[in-house]
């Protein structure tokens, strides 16, 4: 491809994004609470708890096949890993919801079909997550995607909220506070969102060792959950903290190590698969096949 034309579709979701961001009517975005008490959350605008129990977060046990490029069964995208006793405190990413389509999606021996977009700290080579994000899921191929939004202290189960739709810009933000993790998502299309403060789950060390932006097709995996067809979603305006107030983009060699995650299936055959990362803080994340 010609490098200008590869540079401008590369560049295309962060402008996007940033057109978005202009074009919201004063207020449209509201602020996420303030001071939520430990071990509770809060919503605002139009979202709203929902009485739905998602699939949790599966560890992604991950194995290098190239230099950067490492391969798992259920996550795609890009992890960050610290290399010193330096911490990552925040991650703040942006994602647009894609628009799953359950007619060419294929279920799993559950009977469903599962995309899940989130960011957030740990997972990568640890045992806990600290995430949020959307869900997306098909129980048949001939009705319409179910959209939730979530958080999750993994081991802990995720916690479901209604008011997202496909098409919305989505901002979250994973920040450790104190001895608690505070997570936020905000809508910024239709100014509803979520935050909460929680401690690391009982009987676990959450070590804040990495940071990743994923796609994952979660609970056990495929083929219990094959991976709905998304087609693609883009991920923008991401932001590393270290614990000693560095500021950063995925790219911080003194810090940490960024690596590409491929999604493979058990022929090792590549399910999903990121682009190139724009700038060290933006990227495509292609579907290419459910199971």
């Amino acid at each position: 491809m010609n490098t200008k034309v590869w540079l401008a579709a590369l560049a295309a979701p962060v402008l996007a994004a940033a057109a978005l961001a202009a074009a919201l009517p004063a207020g449209a975005a509201s602020r996420p609470p303030a001071g939520v008490p430990a071990g509770s959350f809060e919503t605002f605008g139009s979202m709203r708890p929902a009485n739905v129990r998602l699939a949790p977060t599966h560890l992604p046990h991950p194995k290098r096949v190239a230099n950067g490029v490492q391969q798992s069964s259920n996550w795609s995208g890009y992890a960050s890993v610290i290399k010193t006793s330096v911490t990552i405190s925040e991650i703040t990413a942006d994602f647009t919801i894609p628009s799953v389509n359950c007619a060419k999606s294929t279920l799993g021996t559950s009977g469903t079909a599962y995309d899940a977009v989130w960011a957030g700290l740990d997972g990568f080579n640890d045992d806990t997550v600290e995430q949020e994000g959307v869900d997306i899921f098909c129980t048949s191929t001939k009705s319409a995607p179910q959209y939730f939004a979530w958080y999750e202290m993994f081991p802990n189960g995720p916690v479901a909220f209604t008011g997202v739709s496909p098409g919305d810009a989505i901002s979250v933000t994973t920040d450790k506070s104190g001895a608690d993790w505070v997570l936020t998502l905000q809508d910024l299309t239709t100014g509803g969102g979520f935050t909460t403060k929680q401690p690391c789950p009982k009987g676990s060390t959450c070590k804040d060792a990495s940071a990743e932006v994923i796609t994952e097709d979660p609970g056990t995996a495929t083929p219990v959950y094959d991976l709905a067809d998304f087609g693609m979603v883009n991920h923008t305006a991401i932001v590393l903290h270290s614990s000693t107030g560095l500021r950063r983009s995925m790219y911080a060699p003194r810090l940490w190590n960024t690596t590409e995650i491929e999604m493979i299936d058990g022929s090792r055959a590549v399910m999903a698969e990121p682009g190139p990362l724009y700038g060290w803080q933006a990227f495509n994340l292609s579907w290419l096949h459910g199971s």
